[in-house]
């Protein structure tokens, strides 16, 4: 259990049970003893009724002691703190596993019992894609494989997993405190070929708040080497900073994306017209392409534009598709990939 304290006197709980392991959020008060009683009603109504829970507890020393209680039951619940940094964790060898002990630590144990079941073999390109799903979540992904595996499709095949994983923990999180949450996710694009491996996952989520939220999430694999491809490589305007630095944020504003819009102007001068109404899609807007989602497609690389959630409906039109007769002027050589 998580226990997270806001001001002076609200407090948020949240747990998850070891054979389901989705978790389950209360809200409530904590007073000046340390004393919490938060409630999860499952309902719009705040009533409680026989799908709702109470949990009242009290300090003592570093303990929480206390009750739970529904309409049926009522259990002793007893909290000591959890030494996380003892914690055996499978998937620790990842970067942003490891991560989770400092960020959530709640993410980072649950993670820890996730695993992959296969479901199925299929073929693509000369590959075998298998098809597995995590038991809890039932988030599914592939693995590549061929008769005569490379490091690099290993190092290609953790990373997938990683993802997975990680996608798995966003789901069994998503959650609040009226019970009603929504978490589909389907697979858009696969894009392999002997050289490169890219994927898109599609993201419809509510886990409570004002309104539902949907995205993107694209990720690009050089099967030469196992590593990720970058999009600054792909569409290279120049030397462009460390990424993530401030330097680099401030070269996509003001380099990368009026790159990007003069090259789609060109390719779809209609769709790139500044529209009249300030309530209609405007895709001459700098902002909307500095950091877009992006993927390999037969076509092209696609490029997502990213707007405000006022103007969400506007994210990723379908025609953003750059050719790759012009990715190859900006590409840079070190990849050493073919482009169709």
């Amino acid at each position: 259990m998580e226990l997270d304290v806001y001001g002076d006197t609200a407090v948020n709980l949240i747990y998850f049970y070891k054979n389901i392991r989705k978790n389950v959020n209360l809200e409530g008060t904590i007073n000046k003893e340390g004393s919490i009683d938060a409630v999860r009603f499952n309902n719009y109504e705040e009533k409680f009724d026989s799908t709702s829970e109470q949990i009242e507890l009290k300090k003592v020393n570093e303990k929480y002691i206390g009750k739970w209680t529904t309409t049926k039951r009522i259990l002793p619940v007893r909290l000591i703190p959890f030494l996380i940094n003892k914690f055996p964790n499978p998937y620790k060898k990842y970067s942003s596993i490891k991560d989770l002990v400092e960020q959530t630590p709640l993410d980072y144990i649950r993670i820890a019992g996730l695993y992959f079941i296969k479901d199925s073999t299929t073929n693509k390109s000369g590959f075998y894609l298998d098809w597995y799903h995590e038991r809890y979540s039932h988030i599914i992904l592939f693995r590549l494989r061929k008769d005569s595996m490379t490091q690099a499709l290993k190092r290609v095949n953790e990373q997938l997993k990683e993802i997975q994983l990680l996608e798995s923990n966003y789901l069994l999180s998503c959650s609040s405190t009226i019970g009603e949450t929504e978490f589909e996710q389907r697979i858009t694009n696969i894009f392999l070929n002997n050289d490169i491996l890219s994927i898109n996952l599609f993201t419809n989520y509510y886990c409570g708040g004002a309104h539902p939220d949907f995205g993107s999430s694209g990720s690009s694999f050089n099967l030469h080497t196992g590593s990720k491809l970058h999009l600054d490589d792909l569409l290279n305007f120049g030397k462009y900073p460390k990424e993530e630095s401030n330097e680099w944020l401030d070269y996509r504003g003001s380099v990368f994306a009026p790159k990007i819009i003069s090259i789609l102007k060109e390719l779809y001068p209609m769709k790139m017209k500044k529209p009249i109404s300030q309530d209609d899609c405007d895709y001459t807007d700098a902002d909307v392409w500095s950091f877009p989602n992006w993927y390999f497609t037969k076509e092209g690389l696609y490029i997502g534009a990213y707007f405000a959630r006022v103007q969400r409906e506007c994210d990723e039109p379908e025609w953003s598709v750059i050719p790759y007769k012009i990715i190859k002027k900006y590409m840079i050589n070190s990849l050493k990939i073919k482009l169709p």
